[in-house]
């Protein structure tokens, strides 16, 4: 928890919103990402609450290809939160948004794609697990190779 936001508040309670999306058709693909770039990922950040966007586009390598299943969207952006308790506020400014912007949505993104969740902080973990002494974690593989690297 971190000073707040919110006027009157002493704490606040971070987080982040998730957006997933991806553009109408392949050929869109860099006008969807100027757009987003441009306009919509700034337009967002007049959100109460919004610090910072960060976009993502899906890895061609997946960690555990076994549980990577199509996604249905390409992208993603994660929006930092300062304060989650300022949801009804960030309410009332989006739909107010058109009145600054004409830009917030684009027909080019692939209706239906776009999935939104706003998830509240509630650990930080920053320290591995310690490697028990004699283990050569990053050494070779059971094979004796460094293929596993």
């Amino acid at each position: 928890m971190t000073a707040s936001a919110n006027p009157g508040k002493e704490t606040s309670r971070e987080g982040i919103f998730l957006t997933f999306s991806q553009p109408k058709s392949a050929e869109d693909d860099a006008a969807y990402n100027r757009w987003y770039d441009e306009h919509h990922a700034r337009e967002a950040l007049l959100m109460p609450g919004f610090v910072k966007a960060r976009r993502f586009k899906l890895a061609g390598q997946q960690l555990t290809p076994a549980f990577a299943t199509e996604p249905g969207f390409s992208y993603v952006t994660i929006y930092e939160v300062d304060d989650v308790d300022l949801v009804p506020e960030m309410q009332r400014i989006f739909a107010r948004l058109p009145m600054v912007t004409t830009h917030l949505v684009s027909g080019l993104v692939e209706p239906g794609s776009v999935k939104a969740f706003m998830y509240e902080q509630i650990s930080e973990i920053v320290d591995p697990t310690p490697i028990p002494e004699g283990v050569d974690l990053y050494g070779t593989d059971e094979t004796g190779t460094d293929e596993g690297r």
